[in-house]
C-alpha cells in the first residue's frame, strides 16, 4: 500500500519473502521484529 500511495519503505534488512529463512535457520527474531516495526512506522 505504502508504494502505491508513493510512500518510502525504510526496509532495508530484508524483505517478507526472507521472513521464514531468518527465523527458522538464523534464529534472529530481532531483525524481525525489527523489519515489523519499520512496517508500523511507515
Amino acid at each position: 500500500m505504502a508504494n502505491i500511495l508513493g510512500i518510502p519503505s525504510h526496509k532495508e534488512d530484508m524483505d517478507g519473502s526472507m521472513v521464514r529463512d531468518v527465523y527458522y535457520e538464523e534464529g534472529e527474531v530481532t531483525r524481525i521484529v525489527r523489519y515489523c516495526e519499520l512496517d508500523v512506522i511507515t
